[in-house]
């Protein structure tokens, strides 16, 4: 953030940016991985992202760099997808 004068007042400047630009995906963010139930055990997942690698807990709310979230949040989509085609093969098999 930058301040400069503007009618001898200091107004604060915030950067606008999105994910076009490096900065966004280094930016800190709260996130929550969920729960899994159907494992038993460890309950934390680790994420990879450029040789960088983290390790959170899942349910907990943690602030972690957004390219991370990116990451998670298209696992579990990918997931989901994979879920929805199982089932609609069991239908078909049915």
């Amino acid at each position: 953030m930058a301040t400069k004068k503007e009618n001898n007042e200091e107004v604060i400047e915030k950067k606008v940016y999105g994910p076009e630009d490096p900065e966004y995906w280094e930016e800190k963010v709260t996130y929550v991985h969920p729960k899994d139930f159907t494992i038993k055990g460890d309950d934390s997942v680790s994420v990879l992202v450029n040789n960088e690698e983290i390790r959170i807990k899942r349910g907990v709310p943690v602030q972690i760099k957004r390219k991370f979230v990116e990451v998670l949040q298209n696992s579990l989509a990918a997931d989901a997808e994979a879920d929805e085609y199982s089932r609609s093969i069991e239908g078909m098999r049915g």
